[in-house]
């Protein structure tokens, strides 16, 4: 009987943490909230708008000088692919990552503390697969809570070969797929 991971030998903690991130600095983890489901009228293919963001908010002009607020990033998924330090770290540069997109889209944005009135909440999320084979699919999401309450959700997923060959940049990666689809 033919066996992949005895074909293979290897081991999927250390591949999903290399995959993804690679080293990265700790982090708590945040435990997974459900997102708010949009009606089909509002969503649009990987982006759902909760609250509908007006034509005021959501353009380059008012992004490009918002105030962004990176909030705890949230693991979604199996939890048990890696191990509590390597989630840590994925954790960690998810944050990091995310934040380093946004500023290369909006190069005039700047970034406070949570909790800053005025400012376009956004939390990373990552949906990890069930089980780590070749043809599972990650999923990464930026969620933003605008100042006006109104809610956008940008989610892209890869596959994990393709993040492989990204390398320690494959957060990076994601993020800047994600970042290119905002107005």
């Amino acid at each position: 009987m033919f066996k992949f991971s005895q074909t293979f030998n290897y081991s999927q903690t250390p591949v999903l943490a290399a995959l993804l991130l690679g080293a990265a600095f700790a982090q708590p983890v945040t435990p997974a909230t459900p997102a708010a489901p949009a009606s089909a009228a509002q969503q649009a293919p990987g982006q759902s708008k909760p609250g509908v963001p007006s034509a005021a908010e959501w353009n380059p002009q008012t992004l490009g000088s918002a105030s962004y607020a990176i909030a705890e990033p949230v693991w979604e998924g199996n939890a048990a692919l890696v191990s509590a330090e390597q989630r840590s770290g994925i954790v960690s540069a998810l944050r990091r990552d995310s934040e380093g997109a946004l500023k290369r889209r909006y190069p005039q944005a700047t970034f406070v503390p949570v909790g800053t009135p005025g400012a376009v909440r956004v939390t990373p999320a990552i949906v990890a697969p069930s089980a780590l084979v070749p043809w599972a699919k990650l999923t990464v999401r930026l969620d933003l809570d605008l100042p006006s309450g109104n809610k956008a959700s940008l989610s892209e997923s890869f596959g994990l070969l393709t993040l492989w060959q990204q390398g320690a940049e494959a957060a990076n990666y994601a993020f800047d797929v994600l970042a290119k689809r905002l107005p």
